[in-house]
């Protein structure tokens, strides 16, 4: 499992190598309000109103993992929730809103014998008022309590590339080598 350890609330505040905060995303925030929940939930919204989901783009498993937020946003397609969520993260992080990248790999793939397709998903922690928020970026939607029941966390990070994860075949192979070592545990 990939551990940032404790960072100071700050450290969530920078860039990451995918989720460069440029002048479009100033921009893109500029007329959502409020500096808390309201500003997320806004963010979401819009999110989710400009960007249209292409799983079934014929150049997927090309660009899965392998383009910047600022790429993601000016081509006006996400692959799927990581994509999603690296725009959220990017804009959350405009407005100094401290943000953790959260890599989660779904319980039922870890626990499967079989070697099928990996399973995972991406969401997004905000720091309101001191408190962590979990929020799920491809459905637009926060919530108050941090529950990941159905998942088992491998890394929180700026964003996938600094987890190491820039390809298709990069999570891939870390989800299968994870899902070894979890077998292991279990």
């Amino acid at each position: 499992m990939y551990n940032q350890g404790m960072k100071n609330v700050n450290y969530w505040l920078q860039e990451g190598p995918q989720t460069k905060v440029t002048q479009q995303y100033k921009d893109f925030i500029k007329d959502i309000p409020g500096s808390d929940f309201n500003f997320v939930i806004g963010a979401l919204e819009k999110i989710n109103k400009v960007l249209r989901i292409e799983r079934q783009h014929p150049k997927w498993r090309e660009i899965f993992r392998n383009r910047t937020a600022d790429q993601i946003f000016t081509d006006g397609f996400a692959t799927g929730c990581t994509d999603i969520a690296l725009v959220f993260i990017t804009a959350a992080r405009a407005k100094e809103i401290p943000t953790k990248y959260i890599e989660a790999i779904d319980k039922r793939y870890l626990e499967s014998k079989e070697e099928g397709p990996f399973r995972g998903h991406v969401f997004a922690e905000v720091c309101i008022n001191g408190n962590w928020y979990q929020v799920d970026p491809e459905s637009a939607t926060a919530y108050a309590l941090k529950d990941y029941k159905h998942y088992v966390i491998y890394g929180e990070a700026l964003d996938s590339w600094d987890l190491g994860i820039k390809s298709y075949n990069d999570i891939a192979k870390v989800f299968a080598d994870f899902k070894k070592e979890y077998k292991k545990k279990t």
